[in-house]
């Protein structure tokens, strides 16, 4: 059986891996916007879509359309270099962490979307859920488990 902390620490030293790759090409070629994504994707399954891992990574590499204007397409590229080698040592610290801190059975977030603007994050590791103004409520045990299952046998 894979666990969640296998299937992140493989998941994260594939991307770091493919980094070295990535240095031939363009930022905006489409396999580095695939690998971007991928991250990103990977990074809210992982941590959730607010937790500040996710919002570094997406500030990371947030180049704009005016750099066009007013720098070459070569001061752009060695931008997005530095921007890659900043990205794997952001990676390496994130898989430091997995490795050292996650227990072998850990679970991934869940999020629940009840209503357009209401979401919320349950953690079943801490038997927590966390409202969308970031306030936790500790959930009963007996609460948690009946949730967990539910949510394991649906199709959320």
């Amino acid at each position: 059986m894979i666990t969640a902390k296998k299937k992140a620490i493989e998941y994260i030293n594939s991307s770091i891996t493919m980094i070295e790759v990535l240095k031939e090409h363009f930022f905006d070629s489409i396999i580095f916007k695939k690998w971007e994504r991928g991250i990103l994707i990977s990074l809210q399954y992982f941590f959730g879509p607010r937790h500040e891992y996710v919002l570094k990574f997406k500030e990371l590499f947030e180049i704009k359309k005016d750099l066009y204007y007013f720098f070459t397409q070569k001061e752009i590229q060695a931008l997005h270099l530095k921007n890659l080698e900043e990205a794997k040592m952001f990676l390496e610290t994130i898989l430091n962490e997995i490795e050292i801190f996650w227990d072998d059975s850990k679970s991934f977030n869940i999020n629940i979307n009840f209503e357009h603007g209401n979401s919320f994050m349950v953690n079943l590791d801490g038997n927590v859920i966390i409202s969308p103004a970031g306030k936790e409520a500790k959930l009963p045990e007996n609460i948690s488990s009946l949730l967990f299952e539910f949510i394991k046998n649906s199709d959320l």
